[in-house]
């Protein structure tokens, strides 16, 4: 994992493992893979969200799109082959 960061949802303060950080030109937005650590099965569950900085802050937003989800899932593919 690359580091820690602290997020808060729904007032509530949670340490995440940031994976990565990138940009997909074609929508033009930041995003981050996350987890918390959670295990689905036998894996780590990986949150994504678009990364928006706002007044110094960084916001997450959920993603709508499958076309963006498809783009996604290729990265978290290309990231395990490397890994």
């Amino acid at each position: 994992m690359a580091n820690k960061t602290k997020i808060i949802k729904d007032g509530e303060e949670k340490v995440a493992d940031i994976i990565a950080t990138f940009r997909i030109p074609e929508y033009d937005k930041e995003y981050v893979l996350y987890t918390f650590g959670d295990k689905q099965k036998d894996n780590i569950k990986i949150l994504a969200s678009t990364l928006e900085k706002k007044d110094g802050n960084y916001i997450l937003n959920s993603i709508a799109k499958e076309e963006e989800w498809t783009a996604i899932k290729e990265i978290i593919r290309d990231l395990a082959k490397k890994e």
